[in-house]
């Protein structure tokens, strides 16, 4: 199983300028066709709970899995809500014969993956955008994680897309 990181940040490293911000205020269109393609193809794509009030809908043509600490009272079809740590349900997700997964936010759960050593790629379009403050990439990473750079892609808008493997 492929599990890839997929990011949007601005200039300065922010995934937004406040929480509960959604992407689309600020990404351009090129990246949101990019994101839905790129879920799209892996099927699969796993949000905390905070990223997921900013979209607060179904995917259409993914399956949404939304980690949380607490229950949800919400019964959208085609969304599964779990309180599962990343290895639980990265396990689960093999033994159902997934083969990609894209992990797609907030800063905690990038960070929980990554210190997991779940994750194999990470993809981040930066932005031609400065914030100055907001909200960070990663929230918390304990140890140092290495990455081997493999792609890079300047879009017409001025994004580029940095692509890399984990070490």
């Amino acid at each position: 199983m492929k599990i890839i990181i997929l990011v949007a940040t601005s200039l300065d490293g922010f995934i937004a300028e406040k929480a509960k911000q959604i992407s689309t205020d600020w990404t351009s269109k090129q990246d949101k066709d990019f994101f839905k393609q790129k879920t799209t193809e892996a099927g699969v794509v796993i949000f905390g709970r905070g990223t997921f009030e900013t979209i607060n809908r179904p995917l259409k043509d993914r399956r949404l899995i939304i980690m949380s600490r607490s229950e949800s009272s919400l019964d959208i079809p085609g969304i599964e809500w779990t309180k599962e740590r990343p290895v639980e349900i990265i396990g689960r997700l093999k033994r159902e014969g997934v083969e990609q997964v894209v992990i797609g936010g907030g800063a905690q759960i990038y960070s929980l993956f990554l210190q997991e050593k779940l994750v194999d790629e990470v993809w981040v379009s930066v932005h031609p955008v400065l914030f100055g403050t907001g909200v960070s990439f990663l929230s918390t990473i304990k140890q140092r994680i290495d990455l081997i750079h493999f792609s890079t892609e300047t879009w017409e808008d001025g994004t580029v897309l940095l692509r890399y493997r984990v070490k």
